[in-house]
């Protein structure tokens, strides 16, 4: 059994690396990652002030509807401002997640991860890395709680617009900094996420102070260089990625060095403009102003060893679009929109923002999106006769193709390794054995094999992450995986790194 297992592996690799992976830049096959943003806003109309029970019922809905239009990733904020969506002593608990600020009596971010895996959704953690406040109340609050005598006066920068009184985290500031990296690691390393995502928000007008736009961008890229680094740490497998605006000018302006980010490696997996305008921009509707946007940003994309995808104004099509005759004019925007990015390169779209997902007036640009998508996959309007996917019966899950079991090791289309009995097809969790050398750890939570430097049962191991023994367990020696070389005792545990 033990070498018929191995065996299966083995050969399972070898038919990942002689696939020819297509060329065609239709939609349908190159935006692989299709994501919603679930915004702290989303929370307060879907998640806010629920028992457990309730929590569960009422994020499962939004997985269920992320499904419904052919999504594979939410992207969901856990910090939007100073604070969080789960139990640290850094930060205090979301208003917009509970009225009062207190525990809920349950870790939200542990169960929205447990129900968007169990769907076969991956999940990227959203920050706003630097924002405190965009409210005086939001200020006032936060500079007399315990939170605020972390930080020295030079570590905060306080500005007024739109009439409030704001707040942000200087970005030149090494304190600043070390505690937005700290509150990353916390994340990565508590909590299975697939990625961490930063959105727009980095210096702001009013808060440039002194500083010139390269200065600004040297900060920022300080950081972002600490933090894609601190998610590697956490597993190779884990992306980090930032969506800053659509336009050129204000990223550079705010501090968001995209150019580097499009070009050199180290600093981000991904970067997702938010190109929010359609081809028939203007009161007249004779500008062109997404696929100018979208050819700019590809210009300046110079590694493709870095992803560029693109974040669509859905909240747009709701009648939200003044000034952009293309919104009244059209249903397809986000269709032609996709299909044009794919055409230009893009691996990938988010759709801004959940709420709309579900808004009546946002069903017929949806759906025609949706057909870009029909044969994608298995989650399209022509699905395969049977089962198919992932099906629970009792404890235990299994995957159905065309309503046959899987059985063996199993790579699905989020490149996720699996175990499924050679016999029974029930998918395998814990230690493995591949042969009396190799063993492997399929997570107990979702099944999914592990690489890197994981923490299991309070004890660190050190699992290859690529060639034809990935996820074995490295043992009686020194090895580098990824960006951690650590020396691991006979049992594979790690002794140092």
């Amino acid at each position: 059994m033990v070498k018929k297992l191995f065996k299966g592996f083995v050969a399972a690799l070898v038919m990942l690396a002689v696939f020819n992976v297509p060329t065609a830049v239709k939609a349908e096959d190159a935006m692989t990652s299709r994501a919603v943003w679930v915004s702290y806003l989303d929370f307060q109309q879907y998640l806010k002030d629920k028992n457990e029970s309730e929590f569960k019922s009422a994020f499962t809905a939004i997985c269920d509807n992320a499904l419904d239009n052919n999504l594979n990733t939410l992207i969901v904020h856990v910090r939007a401002f100073n604070d969080a969506v789960y139990p640290t002593a850094n930060y205090p608990w979301a208003e917009w997640l509970n009225s009062d600020m207190k525990d809920p009596g349950y870790d939200p971010l542990e169960v929205m991860i447990e129900i968007a895996h169990r769907k076969g959704l991956k999940f990227e953690a959203w920050i706003n890395p630097f924002r405190i406040s965009l409210k005086t109340s939001e200020t006032q609050r936060f500079a007399s709680s315990e939170y605020f005598k972390d930080f020295a006066q030079d570590d905060l920068i306080e500005y007024d617009n739109d009439g409030q009184h704001k707040m942000i985290l200087n970005p030149a500031s090494k304190t600043a900094q070390n505690a937005i990296v700290e509150g990353v690691r916390e994340i990565v390393d508590n909590y299975d996420v697939d990625g961490i995502h930063f959105d727009d928000y980095f210096y702001v007008s009013g808060t440039y102070g002194n500083t010139s736009q390269q200065e600004r961008k040297d900060y920022v890229n300080t950081l972002v260089k600490r933090v894609y680094q601190t998610v590697k740490n956490a597993g190779s497998d884990k992306v980090f990625g930032i969506s800053p605006q659509g336009n050129l000018d204000n990223d550079r302006d705010h501090g968001a060095d995209i150019d580097t980010w499009l070009s050199t490696e180290g600093y981000v997996d991904y970067v997702m403009p938010q190109i929010y305008w359609t081809d028939q921009y203007g009161t007249s509707g004779t500008t062109t102003m997404f696929s100018d946007r979208a050819k700019a940003f590809k210009n300046i994309w110079t590694n493709k060893n870095i992803d560029l995808r693109v974040g669509l104004a859905l909240y747009k099509v709701n009648g939200q679009g003044s000034g952009d005759a293309g919104w009244a004019w059209s249903s397809d925007n986000l269709a032609t929109q996709a299909e044009k990015a794919a055409a230009l390169g893009y691996s990938g779209y988010a759709l801004f923002r959940y709420d709309q997902l579900v808004a009546s007036g946002s069903q017929t640009e949806l759906n025609n999106l949706k057909k870009v998508f029909s044969t994608n996959n298995n989650q399209g309007s022509e699905k395969p006769a049977g089962k198919n996917g992932w099906v629970q019966s009792g404890n235990t899950w299994y995957y159905y193709k065309n309503d046959q079991k899987v059985t063996g090791w199993f790579k699905d289309e989020y490149q996720c390794w699996y175990l499924l009995d050679f016999v029974t097809g029930e998918m395998q969790t814990g230690w493995i054995a591949g042969d009396s050398t190799h063993w492997y750890y399929l997570n107990p939570a979702n099944g999914i094999m592990q690489t890197g430097l994981k923490t299991i049962d309070g004890v660190q191991y050190l699992l290859e992450n690529t060639g034809e023994f990935a996820g074995s367990m490295k043992r009686s020696g020194t090895y580098t995986v990824g960006n951690d070389t650590c020396t691991v005792a006979q049992d594979g545990s790690v002794i140092s790194c």
